[in-house]
């Protein structure tokens, strides 16, 4: 199950979540290239965040976005392979 540990200030749609015991950075915003968008990385041991990303889903508008982001956090066990 995954839980909500903090919002991170990066912008205005981004957590920290953990999820089985490991840190996931979640991120949506609206990109140049693709629109907008959720992605997820992996958080490191030392709370550094691994920018290669795990996962990524593509929204056609602001709203569904947010809307999906809180979906992701909450229920991140669904979206990614964690188990690890």
């Amino acid at each position: 199950m995954s839980k909500i540990l903090n919002k991170t200030g990066y912008r205005e749609l981004s957590h920290i979540v953990e999820c089985n015991g490991k840190k996931y950075f979640i991120d949506s915003n609206y990109t140049f290239d693709y629109g907008y968008e959720t992605m997820v990385f992996d958080v490191l041991k030392n709370d550094e965040i691994d920018w290669s990303g795990i996962y990524v889903e593509r929204h056609s508008s602001y709203e569904k976005m947010e809307k999906q982001h809180y979906i992701i956090c909450n229920n991140l066990e669904n979206y990614i392979d964690v188990a690890f």
